[in-house]
């Protein structure tokens, strides 16, 4: 897993990295519109857009947020594929499926 610096706001954690490549095959894995992981993700469709092409990083906390917001809405069940979406402290639920 690629870490980025340190959270700005948790200093002692390390913010996990994601490509525009891995949130469109998170996209795809939910079978969702990016309209529609706009709106899980609490962003424009336009600021999706951006991140699913490079345009901008995307910020850990918002590629956490559509990961829970797929399992939460039931577009794609927990699983090991999770944890690589969730800080650490959150990585041990993903793995053996527990409800969020």
């Amino acid at each position: 897993m690629n870490h980025a610096p340190t959270s700005p706001n948790q200093p002692n954690r390390q913010a996990a990295t994601k490509t525009g490549i891995q949130m469109r095959q998170l996209i795809e894995r939910a079978n969702i519109t990016q309209a529609r992981a706009a709106e899980l993700s609490h962003c424009s469709l336009r600021t999706m857009q951006d991140w699913l092409n490079g345009t901008y990083p995307i910020p850990p906390a918002a590629a956490e947020l559509l990961a829970l917001a797929v399992v939460a809405h039931g577009y794609a069940t927990p699983g090991p594929w999770l944890a690589e979406w969730l800080p650490p402290e959150l990585q041990a639920l993903a793995i053996r499926g527990a409800p969020l």
